[in-house]
């Protein structure tokens, strides 16, 4: 049997040994924890290691050492690492935000980005899915996507005040053949013109091809896209792709490259990257299209 003392100090989840004080005593102990425990107190006395400092004075005090079951000292350390793990776990889980987060985006299908299609390839698809053509000799309402087709009041970019009925009429018009523009070209439907240009007129200055492109075909067909074509035929686009359909898009061109020269830059290429950007901008915004 041991002795039955009022107070008991232990030091550490993990200590092999306890300091029993009498009662009465004028002890005083001061203990700085660490990671692992330091009482040694085998003979009666007191030791430090690194991770913990224990200072003891005693004033005519009585102590003894008194060895700890194996058992015990299994228990003290099992409790000592089930209460670093609680801690840790509650340091770490997460909070109700994160989880309703969580189950929103299981929830949500995978946003699927549209591609375009070069007119060579137009049947060398997966059969599931979805193929427009949106040239001029699409069915409606793709071909209001052409631009060939005559919105009208499209303002004609470099052209502070002016408009064209078309983007081609825009395109045509502003080429530099023979060292003259087209203002005819803005009238009626889109229609090309013969003769090889020295670039396009923009703002008093002559663009080559790459920059002409950018700054004069995307801005007008853009400008169509949002202001000429049906809200509803563009939402319908974006709804499939929040849904993962796969979506393709040709014209009569097969290149979809802005840089290179030899070939008319596809109009659907350039539809691809104004839905794909709408998609990414209203992901990134969490809103639905």
């Amino acid at each position: 049997m041991w002795p039955v003392y009022d107070r008991a100090t232990v030091v550490g989840p993990q200590v092999s040994h306890v300091l029993i004080l009498r009662k009465n005593s004028d002890l005083r102990s001061s203990v700085v924890r660490g990671h692992r425990p330091a009482y040694n107190v085998e003979n009666g006395s007191t030791s430090s290691r690194p991770g913990i400092r224990a200072v003891t004075r005693a004033h005519g005090a009585r102590s003894h050492a008194v060895k700890l079951p194996k058992a015990g000292l299994r228990f003290s350390r099992l409790y000592g690492t089930f209460c670093f793990a609680r801690c840790l776990l509650i340091r770490l889980r997460p909070t109700f935000a994160d989880e309703k987060r969580f189950h929103t985006m299981q929830n949500q299908p995978t946003l699927t980005l549209c591609k375009f299609l070069p007119y060579r390839l137009r049947d060398s698809v997966p059969s599931d899915a979805s193929v427009y053509d949106v040239s001029s000799y699409a069915e409606l309402p793709y071909c209001t996507l052409s631009p060939m087709w005559e919105h009208g009041g499209i303002p004609i970019p470099g052209m502070p005040g002016k408009t064209s009925d078309s983007v081609e009429g825009i395109w045509q018009g502003l080429k530099v053949i023979d060292g003259k523009a087209a203002p005819r070209y803005f009238v009626g439907q889109g229609q090309k013109r013969g003769g090889k240009p020295r670039g396009h007129q923009y703002d008093g200055k002559l663009l080559g091809i790459t920059e002409a492109r950018e700054k004069i075909y995307r801005v007008a067909y853009e400008w169509v896209l949002e202001h000429r074509v049906a809200k509803e035929l563009i939402a319908s686009f974006l709804t499939l792709a929040r849904n993962g359909k796969a979506q393709y898009f040709h014209d009569v061109s097969d290149n979809g490259n802005i840089s290179a020269p030899d070939e008319g830059w596809a109009h659907a290429a350039v539809l691809v990257q104004y839905l794909n950007k709408q998609l990414q901008n209203r992901s990134d915004q969490g809103a639905e299209p």
